[in-house]
């Protein structure tokens, strides 16, 4: 592996596990330049400007790098209390609809970090099982201010709002599976899942969650989803982790593995298993099904997570897209294609269900659309 990647994911490891940093690994051949541009291409800016901290002040990077980093590091801070300071708000405005609202990933998740308000913040997700009144909840909630940021913007499975700057999306649908045989299971655990929510206080909110084992599933399935459709970062990757690390003991491993074999997911389940235990240190006795068979598929996931970076937003692949709308549309078809190639290398039924029911229907409705 290329030296500053080790020395970045060295970074994140001594972050998530409250631990010192090797400085061994930073006595020489270090481009920090690299390895501040690898930590904003995995979004997690903050997570390894913690890990740099644990370092000796003469091996971290020059002063005017450390005050760059520190300052993103800052602006992290301030979006993750912005965010709590929205989610507070938007609890309060279900609450006077009589609704309770599951949060989703994202804050919920950063609260096991040993620093939440470093993990990088992306928008509010809120599930809300009461899918008969969804329209009139949404119509409710512009009626309390959620329009005055920006328009509603609808989508197959969630509604976009911003309030105060921050976006929302509002679900009444947790995820989309990439085969869509399995999507009857899993509309079934989750309206098992709703009747048996937690309640936890985020940020000194008191929110709801899902129960730890259909979040844990969740997690996956988000995961899996974004990596096959076009890239999965190390945010995503450390969250689940994390998520794992805690609540390892909490899971009935049998109840959860008879539910990862219901929505065909085992195997996806051992190739992030090892490949946390691998790149993110994840402790192997915490790792369900680890598989010591996965290695070559866990290495060229890294891969693949390196160089597409966070939703696959860092790649150069598109640099050379042509403006004529035929040749977009094949070198669209090429760049898909060699994406297509490197997945399948990694997990063969996801890339394949992608290509078969995911990318080829978006694909029709933007040429039904002429985009």
């Amino acid at each position: 592996m290329e030296t500053s990647r080790a020395q970045f994911l060295e970074l994140i490891k001594a972050a998530l596990w409250r631990r010192s940093a090797d400085d061994s690994m930073f006595r020489k051949d270090v481009d920090w330049a690299r390895i501040f541009k690898i930590s904003q291409e995995q979004a997690v800016i903050g997570v390894a400007y913690e890990g740099i901290m644990t370092l000796p002040e003469n091996l971290r990077p020059d002063k005017v790098l450390f005050i760059r980093w520190y300052g993103l590091t800052v602006k992290i801070e301030n979006i993750y209390h912005k965010h709590i300071e929205v989610l507070s708000k938007v609890y309060s405005f279900f609450g006077e609809l009589g609704i309770r609202p599951v949060l989703m990933k994202g804050l919920g998740v950063a609260s096991l970090y040993p620093k939440p308000e470093r993990r990088q913040s992306g928008d509010i997700d809120l599930y809300v099982s009461q899918l008969q009144d969804f329209p009139e909840i949404l119509d409710a909630l512009t009626q309390k201010g959620m329009r005055k940021d920006a328009v509603c913007i609808a989508s197959f499975k969630h509604v976009t709002y911003h309030l105060d700057g921050v976006e929302l999306e509002i679900h009444n649908k947790i995820a989309r599976m990439l085969n869509p045989f399995y999507e009857r299971s899993l509309r079934r655990m989750t309206q098992e899942a709703t009747q048996h929510l937690r309640e936890a206080e985020i940020g000194g909110v008191k929110t709801t969650l899902f129960p730890v084992q259909f979040d844990a599933i969740f997690l996956l399935i988000h995961i899996i989803t974004h990596f096959a459709e076009g890239g999965i970062g190390l945010r995503q990757l450390s969250d689940w982790t994390l998520f794992i690390t805690k609540y390892v003991n909490e899971l009935s491993q049998e109840s959860f593995i008879k539910e990862i074999k219901r929505l065909g997911l085992v195997f996806d389940l051992k190739l992030y298993a090892f490949f946390c235990v691998k790149y993110l240190g994840m402790d192997q006795k915490n790792a369900i099904l680890y598989d010591p068979s996965f290695e070559k598929r866990a290495d060229r996931l890294a891969e693949i997570v390196f160089d597409f970076g966070n939703f696959g937003q860092y790649t150069d692949e598109w640099n050379n897209c042509p403006d004529s709308y035929v040749a977009r549309k094949i070198y669209a078809l090429r760049v898909h294609w060699r994406y297509f190639v490197r997945t399948y290398k990694v997990a063969p039924k996801d890339a394949v269900c992608n290509l078969l029911f995911i990318y080829s229907r978006s694909a029709w409705d933007r040429m039904k659309q002429g985009r």
